[in-house]
């Protein structure tokens, strides 16, 4: 699987299309380009663009996911930059 994850902008990660458990381990394969938060008080996890590139998060099975082998998603992380408006104006 691939995302795209703009700098300004955190987004949630989902295992399965849900939390992840507290004993799936997550991992970046760049944590200079990417960070992964804590789980927050609800137990969802945050992950934030750094600067710019690719990077890869890996999750590895917890005790309830039987018959799982770990699971990866290639993120790209861009920063936006507005396009600059013309300057128009009467002589």
């Amino acid at each position: 699987m691939s995302d795209t994850l703009d700098t300004a902008t955190p987004r949630r990660l989902l295992v399965d299309g849900r939390d992840p458990s507290s004993d799936e381990a997550i991992t970046v394969s760049d944590p200079a380009i990417l960070s992964v938060a804590a789980p927050d008080a609800n137990g969802q996890v945050f992950v934030t663009g750094l600067s710019d590139g690719s990077a890869t998060i890996t999750v590895d099975p917890g005790a309830a996911d039987v018959n799982r082998s770990s699971g990866s998603d290639d993120i790209t992380v861009t920063t936006f930059v507005p396009p600059t408006p013309l300057a128009v104006t009467l002589e």
